[in-house]
């Protein structure tokens, strides 16, 4: 998938939303950038030894991801720059590459998490079962057979890839 941009605010710094068309099993590369104005106070109110902390400082602007060198930083400092000179110092960073680049020594933070989807099935179980209860609600009859046998295999499906996906067992499930 495509790189997706989400910009946290302190009271929802905790929450992602990701846009997954399909179930199944997906690993999701969460990578944290500072935004300019952080790159901006660190370097206005760092002294000039802690701006050797990164050998890369990589923020984001307006959805485009840059970095700056250690001795970028340095210079920067020394004519009190502005963001927009931040900005125009910036190298640009293809987003889509960004999985690639070794974080070490940089501002990019990375967590890997595993999400195993199954929206897709849990929907078609809510709809099976409504059918189910649209159709036999009012009514003393037995209930058609096959839909009752489809509601109850998306259900024993749906619980199996709950208890693999629990067990940390993503291939199973």
């Amino acid at each position: 998938m495509n790189a997706i941009y989400s910009s946290h605010a302190d009271e929802d710094s905790d929450s992602i939303r990701i846009p997954l068309l399909k179930d199944g099993y997906y690993t999701v590369n969460h990578l944290v950038l500072p935004t300019v104005s952080w790159v901006y106070k660190w370097i206005t109110e760092s002294a000039v030894a802690d701006l050797s902390l990164y050998s890369k400082v990589y923020f984001i602007y307006d959805e485009n991801v840059y970095y700056i060198t250690t001795a970028e930083c340095e210079a920067l400092k020394a004519i009190n720059a502005s963001i927009t000179t931040i900005i125009e110092t910036g190298h640009v960073v293809d987003p889509q590459l960004l999985g690639e680049v070794n974080t070490l020594g940089t501002t990019i933070s990375v967590q890997n998490f595993n999400i195993f989807n199954v929206s897709g099935l849990r929907h078609c179980y809510v709809n099976i079962s409504r059918k189910i209860l649209d159709g036999y609600l009012d009514k003393c009859k037995k209930g058609d057979c096959d839909l009752i046998f489809n509601r109850d295999f998306i259900w024993m499906t749906l619980n199996v890839i709950k208890f693999y996906t629990d067990e940390n067992r993503f291939s199973e499930a």
